[in-house]
C-alpha cells in the first residue's frame, strides 16, 4: 500500500470518528428534532424534484364560495385545465362519485348538478390530471340562505313558576327547544303563518337562571341556532307610599325627568340590551306595567318594527304590537314602550279602559323626559 492511500485512509477514519463523536455526544431530544428535521428535509426535496419533472395539472374554478336560495335545485359549476386532462367530480351528498366530466378543446369544462331542497350545504370536489402532469383538485361550497331566527329576550319574575318562551323565524318553520337545566330536549314546535311561535315551560322557584337554546329550520335553508340566558328577578322592597300634606302621592318611579303618580308599588328595574326599564305592580289589580326607556334609535326600530298604527295621545303618535298592549312612540327626541302584562310577565293584558288610561296617563305627564 502506497503511503498517500494510507494517509487518505486515516483522514476517512478520523472523519467518521468525528461525526460519530458529535452525534454521540447529542442527546435523545436534540437526536429526534435533527432526524425529523431531516426526514422533512427529504420529503420537500422530493416534492420539489417531482414538480420540476411532472408539473401540476392546471385547474380552476370560480366561484368557489357559491350562495343559492331556498327554490334553487339546479346549479353549473364551470372552469378551465389543459385541454387533454382527465376531469372528474365527486359529491357524495348529491350522488356524485369521481363522475367525468368533458373538456373542450380550449379547455374549459361545464356541469349541471342537481342540489335537492333538503341539501342545504354541500362541498364538492373536482380534480383533473393531463398527461405527464400531478393531479390538481379544488373544493367548491354551496349553500342556502340560513333560517332566520329571533328568541324573545325576557327575565322571569321572583314568584314566577312557569315561562313563555316567543320567538320569531320563517313561516311554519320547525323550531326546537333545549334547556339541560330543565331537562328539555328538541322539544317540537312548529312557527304559525307569520313566522312566530311560543313555548310555555315550567320553571323551579328555586332556580334562577336558564339558559335557552333554540334552534330553526326552514325548507330549503340551513339551520340556525340562537341562544338566551333568562335570569329571575329578585325583588326589592316596595315603595312606601307616603301622603303629605295635600295627600298628593309618591311617585312610584321615573323615566328621563319625568314622575310617575301611578297607585302601586315600585318592584324592580333592570336593563335590557342597554335600555333602562322600570317596573310597576299596580295596586289592586292581576297587572303590572313596564316602561322602556330605548338608549338609541336603531334599537328602538328593531323592537317596534312589527307594530301597527294606534292612536295619537297628547299630540303623540303611537304604534302597537298588534293582540297585546305594548305601545310604542317618541317624544322630545327620546324612544319609549310602554307595556301592560299579566302578572306572570308573559301575557299581555286585557285591552281594558283603565288600562288604556294608565298609557294615556303616562304618555301625558312625560313634559320633561
Amino acid at each position: 500500500m502506497s503511503k498517500s492511500t494510507e494517509n487518505s485512509n486515516n483522514e476517512n477514519g478520523t472523519q467518521k470518528t468525528g461525526i460519530k463523536n458529535w452525534w454521540n455526544k447529542k442527546s435523545k431530544t436534540n437526536k429526534m428534532f435533527l432526524s425529523v428535521g431531516s426526514c422533512c428535509l427529504g420529503i420537500i426535496l422530493f416534492m420539489i424534484v417531482m414538480t420540476l419533472i411532472f408539473p401540476t395539472t392546471a385547474l380552476s374554478v370560480e366561484p368557489s364560495e357559491v350562495q343559492i336560495d331556498e327554490n334553487t335545485t339546479e346549479y353549473t359549476i364551470q372552469g378551465t385545465t389543459d385541454p387533454k386532462a382527465i376531469v372528474k367530480i365527486t359529491a357524495p351528498v348529491l350522488n356524485l362519485k369521481n363522475e367525468s366530466i368533458k373538456v373542450n378543446s380550449n379547455g374549459s369544462f361545464s356541469y349541471k348538478i342537481t342540489i335537492p331542497l333538503n341539501v342545504t350545504e354541500t362541498d364538492v370536489n373536482i380534480t383533473a390530471k393531463s398527461p405527464e402532469k400531478s393531479q390538481n383538485g379544488v373544493k367548491v361550497n354551496i349553500q342556502r340562505p340560513i333560517t332566520p331566527l329571533t328568541i324573545n329576550a325576557i327575565n322571569i319574575s321572583s314568584n314566577a313558576t312557569t315561562l313563555v318562551i316567543k320567538g320569531k323565524s320563517d313561516p311554519n318553520a320547525d323550531i326546537k327547544i333545549n334547556c339541560k337545566n330543565l331537562n328539555l330536549k328538541n322539544v317540537q314546535l312548529k312557527a304559525d303563518e307569520k313566522g312566530n311561535f311560543n313555548q310555555t315551560i315550567n320553571v323551579p322557584i328555586n332556580l334562577n337562571e336558564i339558559e335557552i337554546e333554540g334552534t330553526a329550520k326552514a325548507i330549503g335553508k340551513r339551520t340556525n341556532t340562537k341562544k338566551i340566558t333568562i335570569t329571575r328577578v329578585q325583588p326589592t322592597s316596595k315603595s312606601t307610599e307616603n301622603s303629605t300634606s295635600d295627600n298628593s302621592p309618591t311617585p312610584n318611579f321615573s323615566v328621563g325627568k319625568s314622575k310617575f303618580y301611578l297607585s302601586g308599588g315600585f318592584n324592580n328595574g333592570f336593563k335590557s340590551s342597554g335600555s333602562q326599564a322600570s317596573r310597576l305592580t299596580l295596586d289592586n289589580t292581576d297587572t303590572h306595567l313596564i316602561i322602556t326607556e330605548y338608549s338609541n334609535k336603531e334599537l328602538y326600530a328593531i323592537e317596534s318594527k312589527n307594530t301597527v298604527s294606534y292612536k295619537t295621545i297628547d299630540g303623540v303618535t303611537v304604534k302597537k304590537i298588534p293582540d297585546t298592549l305594548a305601545v310604542f312612540f317618541e317624544k322630545n327626541g327620546k324612544y319609549y314602550q310602554i307595556a301592560i302584562y299579566q302578572t306572570d310577565g308573559q301575557t299581555p293584558a286585557s285591552e281594558t279602559s283603565d288600562n288604556q288610561q294608565y298609557i294615556k296617563d303616562i304618555i301625558g305627564s312625560m313634559q320633561n323626559a
